[in-house]
């Protein structure tokens, strides 16, 4: 597991979840991240475009005792239902 803080709540629980939709975080030019402004605009967009697929890729990250068939399931009429992963299984 990579030694990084996250760059939202920057390590300090209290911060978790008290975010602003628009506020901006700069990492730390010592801190770690996962990938450049490059790739995530990259991967930004194909999660947009490609929803399922980006999703699909990004489960195959994690260990399944069962993996997703169903990767979206969602429904906007009447009560909206959004499900993601649904007859996945994890060890968790």
């Amino acid at each position: 597991m990579p030694d990084t803080v996250h760059p939202i709540t920057d390590g300090t629980p209290e911060k978790a979840g008290n975010t602003a939709p628009d506020a901006v975080y700069p990492i730390k030019p010592d801190q770690h991240t996962y990938c450049d402004e490059a790739l995530y605009e990259a991967l930004y967009r194909r999660s947009v475009e490609d929803p399922e697929g980006f999703w699909a890729e990004q489960a195959g990250r994690l260990e399944w005792m069962r993996f997703p068939q169903t990767i979206k399931s969602t429904d906007f009429g009447g009560d909206v239902d959004i499900r993601w992963f649904e007859d996945g299984v994890l060890n968790a």
